[in-house]
């Protein structure tokens, strides 16, 4: 299955689909030339029934710029403790925030909102289902 958001009404469908996801950082790719950011992420499929997960590609396109806050050090090792994504949010200046737990995000300018999200993979049961309650 693929999804495609191209304007600001997409894009909180989309973040709702990678809501939940398990990413590796060394799964996160920044093509300056291409102007894209590439993330293969563990998606944990909330459009279905039973709890799957599945293995996603996640490309936002037109990018001109990556920022990062409170990214650790750590993340860039072989091993290193997988993030959490929470949700994607655009301001008014097309700035695109990629939120992940422990206040950990990724912001990159756009020059328009083109990203597409790609299961690459058979989905399969999860071992668990994400608790929002708290």
């Amino acid at each position: 299955m693929a999804w495609l958001a191209q304007d600001r009404e997409d894009l909180p469908v989309m973040s709702a689909l990678v809501q939940d996801a398990i990413v590796q950082a060394e799964d996160i790719a920044w093509q300056l030339r291409a102007r894209r950011l590439v993330m293969m992420l563990t998606r944990y499929c909330h459009e279905e029934a039973r709890p799957l997960r599945i293995r996603s590609a996640l490309r936002i396109e037109d990018a001109i710029h990556l920022a990062s806050r409170n990214w650790p050090r750590l993340q860039h090792a072989k091993g290193a403790p997988p993030l959490c994504l929470l949700s994607m949010e655009l301001d008014d200046n097309l700035g695109l925030i990629v939120h992940f737990a422990s206040h950990i995000d990724l912001r990159l300018s756009l020059d328009c909102v083109n990203l597409v999200l790609e299961d690459v993979t058979p989905s399969w049961p999860a071992q668990a289902v994400p608790d929002h309650r708290q």
